[in-house]
């Protein structure tokens, strides 16, 4: 079953799996369908063919948005996948791999090894910056000023919140959507290793 993993990511797009499960996609945001918010936090990265909850930190391809929606396992997403999509798998044909095809399967395969020694770290500081996140949005939502209210009475907490939520949601597209090197840069910042050092060891 497992070789059909790259065939289905290769074949199916994210946002018509999403939008097929009856989400409604604005500006490639939606509120998240695994955990109750009021607030967008649910995204897709069409380009990667993936998606991401900043709420609550789920994330992951076709096949794992469908396991999760429909509650169901891998073999069972596949099936729910081949189905909806007319991919024409058949599951009691074994599949003829042509040498050329085995060797970028496996060489897809020592990338995903590769990926995962650095997958812990990177987990670390997406759940820390996801975690900075929602403080900000709590933050905000709590000292959010009445309309009449003078500026300078603004707190000093929702003014610094203001500034810095753009930023981290930055940072945690970046630990979501970019490559390896741009996500090994910003995790060596000091910025980023004092928000993981204080956010981590709260998930």
């Amino acid at each position: 079953m497992i070789e059909y993993t790259e065939y289905i990511k290769e074949n199916v797009s994210i946002i018509d799996i999403v939008e097929r499960a009856g989400i409604n996609l604005k500006h490639n945001k939606a509120c998240c369908p695994f955990h109750h918010e009021k607030t967008p936090s649910f995204s897709v990265h069409p380009k990667k063919n993936i998606f991401k909850c900043f709420g609550c930190g789920i994330g992951g391809d076709v096949i794992e948005f469908t396991r999760m929606f429909y509650n169901t396992d891998f073999i069972g997403a596949v099936k729910i996948l081949n189905t909806e999509f007319n991919l024409g798998i058949e599951f009691n044909k074994k599949v003829s791999i042509k040498p050329a095809e085995k060797e970028k399967y496996i060489e897809k395969g020592l990338n995903r090894v590769i990926n995962k020694i650095y997958v812990r770290r990177f987990k670390s500081v997406e759940m820390a910056l996801i975690a900075y996140y929602r403080r900000l949005h709590q933050i905000i939502i709590y000292y959010i000023p009445p309309h009449n209210m003078s500026l300078c009475k603004f707190k000093s907490e929702y003014i610094q919140a203001l500034k810095d939520i753009d930023r981290i949601e930055y940072y945690c597209d970046i630990m979501l959507y970019g490559d390896f090197e741009e996500k090994k840069r910003l995790v060596e910042t000091e910025e980023v290793k004092k928000i993981e050092r204080k956010y981590s060891t709260k998930q």
